[in-house]
C-alpha cells in the first residue's frame, strides 16, 4: 500500500483516531502498519498524543475539536461537567479544559498539555449520555439533566455553585436532576440541590426524605472557603456571601 494511500485512509477517520481504528481502516499486517507509523512520523505528517493515539498534521486547518480530542484520549469516556454546560448554552462561561468522565481508571499523563482533565467516576455514576456528531466521528456527553446533576455532586468541575444555579434555571427538568443524584448516591448533591430549589422556588417532592438521615454538612460551593451559615432544614454549609446566588435569580 502507497504512503499516499495510508494518509487519505487515516484523514477519513479525522484529524485524531486511536491506532486500532487506523489499522483497521487500512486492513494491512501488523508490522506493515507499524512501518506506515513511523514512516509517517518521521515525515512530521502523524504526531503521537498518547499511547495508541495519534493525531494527523497535514488536513488540520487549527486545533483539533476538543471533544473529538477527548473521547480518542480517554477510553469510555463522555464530555461532562462545566464543558457540558456550555455546549448546551446552559452558561456563557468557556472553560480552559475539557471535561471527561470516565469509569476507567488508568494513569491519565500529558492529558493537559491536551486540554483534557479526566475526572474517574463510580460506574454507578456513569450513565445519562447523548451522542453527537462532530467531524464524522460519534462523541458521547452528558445530558442536560446529567449534566446538572453531575456539576451537584463535583461543583469543582463545573466552576462552582453559581454555574449550577444557571443550569438549574435554564429550562432543565429538575425532577430528573434529582432522580439521577438519587440513582448516582449523591446525598450531597441532593443537599445542594435541595437548598437551591428553596431559593429558587422549585418543588421537588421528597427531597427532604432523600436527606434526613444523613450526616455532616458538606460546603454548598466547594471552590469557596470554609466559613459560612449552617443552614440545619438541608444539612448544608451555606459558604457563599449573602446575595451571591441572587445576583443569577
Amino acid at each position: 500500500m502507497r504512503e499516499t494511500e495510508v494518509m487519505i485512509k487515516m484523514a477519513e477517520l479525522g484529524e485524531v483516531f486511536t491506532g486500532n481504528e487506523a489499522r483497521e481502516a487500512l486492513n494491512i499486517e501488523k508490522g506493515a502498519f507499524y512501518y506506515h507509523i513511523r514512516r509517517l512520523e518521521r515525515d512530521g505528517i502523524l504526531e503521537r498524543i498518547g499511547r495508541n493515539r495519534y493525531r494527523l498534521a497535514f488536513p488540520s486547518q487549527g486545533a483539533s475539536d476538543p471533544f473529538v480530542l477527548s473521547s480518542v484520549m480517554v477510553p469510555e469516556s463522555a464530555v461532562g461537567y462545566w464543558s457540558a454546560l456550555n455546549y448546551y448554552g446552559m452558561t456563557e462561561q468557556m472553560p480552559r479544559v475539557t471535561y471527561a468522565l470516565t469509569p476507567v481508571r488508568r494513569n491519565y499523563i500529558n492529558l493537559e498539555k491536551h486540554g483534557i482533565k479526566a475526572v474517574i467516576v463510580r460506574k454507578k455514576k456513569f450513565f445519562g449520555f447523548r451522542n453527537i456528531r462532530i467531524g464524522g466521528r460519534t462523541v458521547r456527553i452528558t445530558d442536560p439533566e446529567k449534566t446538572v446533576a453531575d456539576c451537584l455532586d463535583r461543583p469543582r468541575n463545573c466552576g462552582g455553585i453559581i454555574e449550577v444555579v444557571k443550569g438549574l434555571r435554564s429550562g432543565v427538568d429538575i425532577e430528573t436532576v434529582a432522580e439521577n443524584l438519587r440513582k448516582m448516591g449523591g446525598n450531597a448533591g441532593i443537599k445542594r440541590l435541595g437548598y437551591l430549589c428553596e431559593i429558587l422556588g422549585f418543588e421537588i417532592p421528597g427531597l427532604k426524605r432523600d436527606i434526613e438521615h444523613v450526616r455532616g454538612y458538606p460546603l454548598l460551593d466547594p471552590t469557596l472557603g470554609k466559613k459560612g451559615r449552617w443552614n440545619t432544614k438541608w444539612g448544608i454549609l451555606v459558604n457563599v456571601p449573602k446575595g451571591y446566588l441572587e445576583e443569577e435569580i
